[in-house]
């Protein structure tokens, strides 16, 4: 009986672990100490800083109001030389969501 038990404890962990696991819809952009603020935000040229990240999510709002966005924040201090703000069109919404990891 214990040889039944253990696929179905092993599928019961596999299914409780995907319940948390949420994808990451709309766009990313990529921010990393090592990326240029020229670069196009991805993981392979992410961009430099967090403003650069913010200018391109106001730029995107402007053409695609309804596309959700995730800025990925790469390990590392950045630092500024000027205070960083988010207005509301910053925020998002439910739908489209914008969230900040790192």
């Amino acid at each position: 009986m214990d040889f039944l038990r253990r696929p179905i404890l092993v599928i019961f962990i596999f299914c409780l672990s995907t319940l948390g696991v949420k994808k990451m819809e709309g766009k990313q952009i990529y921010v990393a100490i090592d990326g240029n603020d020229e670069a196009i935000g991805t993981l392979e040229q992410p961009f430099a800083s967090l403003h650069r990240a913010i200018t391109e999510i106001r730029q995107l709002h402007q053409s695609q109001p309804k596309t959700g966005v995730t800025v990925i924040i790469g390990n590392g201090i950045y630092p500024t030389h000027e205070p960083l703000t988010l207005a509301a069109e910053e925020s998002g919404t439910t739908e489209p969501p914008i969230r900040f990891v790192a």
